[in-house]
């Protein structure tokens, strides 16, 4: 009799549990599975992770929870946890809120599956940022040398934040979107190798102040944007409609003067036997065999330049310096 009564007394137990799971999902109710809590978001039994207290070094975010399919991931769920290298979301994901893994300061790589289709400005001071993997069958997002970039190839969403020198930005990449730039406080400089034709105020490249996006990103007013005389963004520039320290360029132009002629070439021959002394802007125009010293090599490469004898590796502008550097396959300017 005692085990019938306990075997009735089971059964509704798990009936009690079930409609409570039913209520949970109808009102947006909110649970806890190990170090993750979430609420409910949909009668469908979906939720949003929005906390997760957890020490992974690398971190795999389940897919389901008691039950539920993670389709969601909050505001601040993971911030402030510097404990965490590598994060892997996964592909039930639709949404990456702001703010999502603010701060966590040991992050380096984050891997973004097929059903993610937004993120909103979620790694705000991940100051170890090395790299975004998205998986190719994303239709939303894909990454370009670890770069957060749109599917078209045509925007830059978010720069890994960890990163230092000079980003040379693929010639397939025509816009700059909001914050794209934020929290970059080791980056030099951004060398634009194509044709920018929109880019967002806040994009980060204020170079009027040291400011914050209002939510923690840091603006690094050093970062130094490099591109044509003329360019969508140097008129930017001079206008003040974006702050930023603009640089315009012309690779092996070493003086300045419009012209790549063979009195660069001997200005790059007198400044590598230390006869003269270049500015850090036009060594970057002199250096145009990506070597990182200036050396007769280059003054050569100019020189073959001017008088028409250059070879397929002789190529002193910068959209040829960046195809070396990057591995891209173009013919000769």
């Amino acid at each position: 009799m005692k085990r019938i009564l306990a075997a009735v007394l089971a059964a509704v137990m798990l009936v009690s549990a079930a409609v409570v799971n039913a209520c949970a999902a109808e009102n947006g109710d909110t649970g806890q599975c190990g170090s993750y809590e979430y609420k409910v978001t949909s009668s469908d039994k979906e939720i949003t992770i929005t906390n997760y207290t957890g020490s992974d070094k690398n971190l795999m975010i389940p897919s389901r929870l008691d039950g539920y399919k993670v389709t969601g991931i909050g505001s601040f769920a993971f911030a402030e946890n510097t404990k965490m290298e590598t994060v892997n979301i996964p592909n039930t994901v639709k949404a990456i809120e702001r703010l999502t893994f603010w701060c966590c300061t040991s992050l380096k790589e984050v891997y973004i599956p097929d059903s993610v289709t937004g993120i909103r400005q979620a790694f705000v001071q991940c100051t170890s940022l090395q790299n975004f993997h998205v998986s190719s069958g994303n239709t939303y997002y894909c990454d370009i040398d670890g770069v957060l970039c749109s599917k078209d190839k045509m925007a830059i969403y978010a720069f890994p934040s960890g990163r230092g020198g000079k980003y040379l930005v693929p010639e397939c990449i025509t816009r700059f979107s909001a914050e794209c730039f934020t929290d970059c406080v080791n980056l030099e400089g951004v060398v634009v190798t194509g044709e920018i034709t929109s880019c967002d105020t806040m994009a980060m490249f204020n170079s009027d102040k040291d400011m914050t996006d209002g939510f923690g990103g840091i603006c690094n007013k050093d970062i130094v944007v490099y591109d044509h005389s003329g360019s969508y963004l140097h008129k930017a520039a001079r206008t003040r409609e974006i702050f930023m320290n603009f640089c315009p360029y012309e690779i092996g132009d070493v003086n300045g003067d419009g012209k790549v002629t063979a009195v660069d070439s001997l200005l790059v021959q007198r400044a590598a036997l230390k006869l003269v002394k270049l500015t850090e802007e036009q060594e970057y125009r002199a250096d145009v065999n990506l070597e990182r010293t200036l050396d007769n090599v280059d003054a050569m490469i100019i020189l073959r330049d001017c008088v028409g004898v250059g070879s397929k590796d002789d190529k002193p502008n910068l959209a040829a310096k960046v195809c070396k550097e990057f591995g891209i396959v173009k013919d000769p300017l």
